[in-house]
């Protein structure tokens, strides 16, 4: 909020004019009044007040004096004037000495009102972004501070007027990292716990502030890519309903997000993806704490909560069973939400279990052959050395799987090769007998018969039907 005083040494036509209209709603809280230049004064330099709105005809220190005096103090405040002069001269003498803007108390109703002060909110808002662009351009290369409190936005949509409105960041030169994204160099030294206070009194309910340390002597370009990255995914692991300032150190976010942990975060995502977990409580366990020690990007892991729904939507029905599954794809936001998400995805793979009559270790190793399976279409696949893989004798091997998908093993084998065939033909443009080798089929012509009982069509006829299709929907 633009915390605002009226100064008018009359004082009905002050409680008047604070009481014509909803402030709050405007963005403005009108904190305090004062019926004198010099009582005005003596505010301004105690408290931290944005914006001035002043009469300029009052005894001892004039309008014009105050303003005046104003200009000297230390930090920038808007001054608005109240006056009963509509003469251009008067009014130019006003704007001259910094105002922003005018009121001329004769003319005031309450849509006149309203336009203005828009108008004055508005103003102020965008000198306020080019000040601390400019600031940002003095200083564009190294922090010259150790600590810095980075604001990351909990909205889609940043409302950065609530956080430009702050008059402890006002104060500050803060440096926009990304639209979503602010860092505030601490220019003095303040404890930690007297940050908390600070930033728990903005009362920020769309910002989640990090203090950081170990800055000095960084460089803003490198460290604001870091800080883009990492603050976000810290957000999406560390929030709870009501986390107050979290903190790090420069020094921890390289650590963690650094280059070096692409294969650590591909194989994490990967376990998620094969669904073992989902029967194996220490298995889950150990997945959980992989994952909050190796941070996947936040979007990554959604997508691969995502595919690990439409992978195995087939056999567990998720869209009919559990459709609030499908649904929190979408709105969790946070860590927490998606630890809560897998327990319930289990307990549903669980129940699958129950329902097929058979024990979790043989649920484990049915999943655990789809997946290999999935994984080695192009090898000579056989019932014989899956069901040997997964620790199972073949005949019982037959038995559970074709009770889990509905179909033999070859058969779900062959839906497998031609549904990867499918894919191949619509992505590449390999030639038919190229993608039959790739998907586990050593003579096309079979490989085209199997396709055209699966799908109604021969391979260069789905191709050619796919290609239509784009060209129609483009």
């Amino acid at each position: 909020m633009i915390k605002a005083i009226v100064v008018d040494d009359e004082r009905l036509v002050r409680k008047g004019f604070i009481s014509m209209l909803d402030w709050s709603s405007r963005g403005i809280d009108i904190i305090g009044e004062a019926a004198d230049g010099k009582t005005a004064l003596d505010m301004l330099k105690t408290q931290d007040i944005d914006l001035l709105i002043t009469d300029i005809t009052m005894p001892g220190m004039s309008g014009f004096e105050l303003i005046q005096q104003v200009n000297l103090l230390p930090r920038r405040i808007w001054t608005v004037v109240l006056t009963c002069h509509h003469e251009f001269n008067f009014i130019q003498d006003a704007l001259r000495l910094g105002a922003i803007d005018y009121l001329v108390k004769t003319l005031l109703d309450m849509e006149n009102l309203e336009q203005t002060i828009d108008r004055i909110v508005e103003r102020i808002h965008t000198e306020e972004k080019y000040h601390m662009d400019r600031q940002a351009e003095v200083h564009p290369q190294i922090y010259t501070e150790h600590a810095a409190i980075v604001f990351c936005s909990l909205d889609e949509v940043p409302p950065g007027s609530e956080l430009l409105q702050q008059p402890f960041i006002r104060k500050n030169r803060i440096i926009e990292i990304a639209p979503d994204l602010w860092s505030l160099p601490l220019r003095q030294s303040y404890s930690y716990d007297e940050l908390v206070k600070t930033v728990e009194g903005m009362a920020l309910r769309r910002w989640q502030g990090m203090y950081i340390t170990g800055l000095e002597g960084r460089s803003i370009e490198n460290v604001s890519g870091l800080l883009a990255q990492a603050l976000h995914n810290r957000v999406f692991y560390t929030v709870r309903p009501g986390t107050g300032l979290m903190r790090t150190t420069l020094a921890d976010l390289e650590r963690r997000y650094g280059s070096n942990r692409t294969h650590a975060v591909e194989s994490c995502l990967t376990n998620w993806v094969h669904l073992r977990w989902a029967l194996n409580k220490s298995e889950w366990e150990r997945l959980l704490e992989e994952t909050e020690a190796v941070h996947p990007d936040f979007n990554q892991l959604r997508l691969s909560m995502q595919r690990l729904l439409t992978d195995w939507e087939p056999l567990f029905h998720w869209h009919k069973n559990a459709p609030q599954l499908i649904a929190a794809i979408k709105k969790n936001q946070y860590w927490y939400e998606w630890r809560s998400w897998t327990a319930e995805l289990s307990a549903y793979a669980q129940l699958k279990t129950y329902e097929l009559s058979v024990t979790a270790e043989v649920m484990t190793s049915l999943i655990r052959s789809i997946q290999l399976m999935r994984d080695n279409l192009g090898s000579d696949l056989t019932q014989e050395a899956v069901a040997k893989e997964v620790n199972m004798s073949r005949s019982y091997f037959s038995q559970c799987f074709k009770k889990l998908v509905g179909e033999s093993f070859g058969d779900y084998l062959r839906a497998l090769r031609v549904d990867q065939a499918k894919r191949l033909l619509e992505s590449s443009d390999k030639a038919v007998y190229e993608i039959a080798a790739a998907v586990g089929f050593s003579d096309d012509k079979y490989f085209s018969r199997v396709f055209r009982d699966k799908t109604g069509l021969l391979p260069t006829e789905y191709r050619m039907a796919r290609k239509g299709k784009w060209f129609d929907e483009g």
